[in-house]
């Protein structure tokens, strides 16, 4: 995630105001803060469901500094 530069008066308003601002011509949008922190818990929820559901496949497992070197990191 990165910060942006600073927005025009009446966008910031309107997000703080909770509005979702749409910027088309930039296929991006600017949302409020509680907005992209739920959209975040959403996120790890489902990559700790998706962790678990690996790890409940079993199977052989590697360690990171094997994996490292295989990847030649």
């Amino acid at each position: 995630m990165s910060t942006a530069h600073r927005l025009p008066d009446d966008i910031a308003a309107r997000v703080r105001d909770g509005e979702r601002v749409e910027l088309p011509d930039e296929g991006a949008a600017v949302v409020p803060l509680a907005d992209l922190r739920l959209l975040e818990e959403i996120e790890d929820r489902e990559d700790a469901a998706a962790a678990a559901e690996a790890l409940a496949e079993g199977g052989e497992t590697i360690s990171a500094e094997d994996l490292f070197r295989e990847l030649g990191v």
